[in-house]
């Protein structure tokens, strides 16, 4: 799947610099029959609705954040199930009217149960205003405010469709309910570190990697807070090895916790995207700035290895060989795969 890459520009929320923050976001797919699980808002008097969910919190996985958060606002038990979609897009939080850049990740699940509203905590900012949690008939969606925009749209035309899991990148909104609260009363940054990732071959099967000294990797780096996670992957590319790459489809979404005595001494929790690319243009020349990191004691250097030559050698993160010897030998799945590694806090 290739993904467009529209200018800056085309986005009407990308504005105020300093004030744009990233959200990272589960939800829960629940259906019964030809019904949907929703949750309902009531904002200044007009009301949107919703996937149940809400915040991943730095040291949970999405899996554990999503069975937290489907019961604190429905009461029941749940049950995760396969990863559906990775949500991007920018809009203004209808909670307190600043401009967010939402990464989620929206999973099938189940609930024992019927649902039923008020178990969230009453000092939380959604259940001031959540007035319903119910099963509605999912050819409402196209009557209703369903946030993110486009979403519902989404949901109808893969119903009973044996779609695979893929990335949607769905337009930006501005918010038109008015804010409710102040930007300081909402954590905003979750301690989530978003990370694109590269997964580049040479003409010859040969893979792109990073090594730091102690281990090797993909390249790639930080998700900056005005641009998509696609861009990232273009952009951190070219700035480390002037390559040129199209993001050609999502393969891989990765928590991952972990400590270094150097980069993360008191512990990270990153979630990395890990994008098929193509090379599209550019001369490999890595970046001269990586032959000596600022924070690192050993030389950062870009090499093209094949699958063999990274066999037993110390990889980034612990799966990586595996998935990336499946797909060159095997080809790349369809599917995107959701992986946990390292240690949650």
């Amino acid at each position: 799947m290739n993904v467009p890459l529209p200018p800056h520009s085309a986005f009407n929320v990308r504005c105020r610099p300093g004030h744009l923050r990233i959200r990272h976001r589960v939800a829960g797919i629940i259906t019964r029959g030809d019904e949907l699980l929703v949750t309902g808002y009531e904002l200044n008097g007009k009301h949107f609705y919703s996937l149940p969910g809400g915040g991943q919190e730095a040291g949970e996985t999405a899996t554990e954040a999503l069975v937290r958060e489907l019961h604190e606002e429905t009461g029941c038990i749940a049950v995760t199930g396969q990863l559906a979609y990775v949500v991007e897009t920018f809009f203004a939080d209808p909670f307190d009217a600043l401009p967010l850049h939402l990464i989620g990740l929206y999973f099938h699940a189940e609930i024992e149960g019927e649902p039923k509203l008020g178990f969230a905590s009453p000092e939380a900012l959604e259940a001031r205003i959540m007035a319903e949690v119910r099963f509605r008939d999912r050819r409402s969606l196209d009557d209703i405010v369903f946030y993110p925009k486009g979403m519902g749209g989404v949901l109808n035309a893969d119903w009973n469709e044996n779609v695979p899991a893929r990335y949607l990148r769905l337009p930006a909104t501005k918010n038109t309910l008015g804010g409710f609260v102040t930007g300081t009363e909402r954590a905003l940054r979750s301690g989530i570190r978003p990370r694109a990732v590269g997964i580049v071959l040479d003409d010859g099967g040969r893979i792109l990697t990073t090594f730091n000294g102690r281990e090797w990797a993909l390249p790639g780096g930080a998700v900056e807070p005005d641009e998509l996670i696609p861009e990232a992957v273009v952009r951190e590319l070219a700035e480390e090895s002037s390559l040129v790459v199209e993001p050609l489809r999502l393969l891989h979404i990765n928590d991952h916790f972990f400590t270094d005595p150097v980069w993360a001494p008191e512990g990270q929790h990153e979630l990395g995207f890990y994008w098929l690319c193509r090379v599209t243009g550019g001369e490999f020349n890595p970046d001269p700035h990586l032959e000596r990191s600022e924070l690192a004691e050993d030389r950062i250097v870009l090499h093209w290895q094949s699958v063999d030559e990274l066999q037993g050698k110390p990889l980034y993160p612990e799966w990586l060989f595996d998935e990336l010897e499946i797909g060159v030998r095997d080809g790349w799945p369809d599917n995107m795969r959701y992986l946990v590694s390292g240690a949650p806090r």
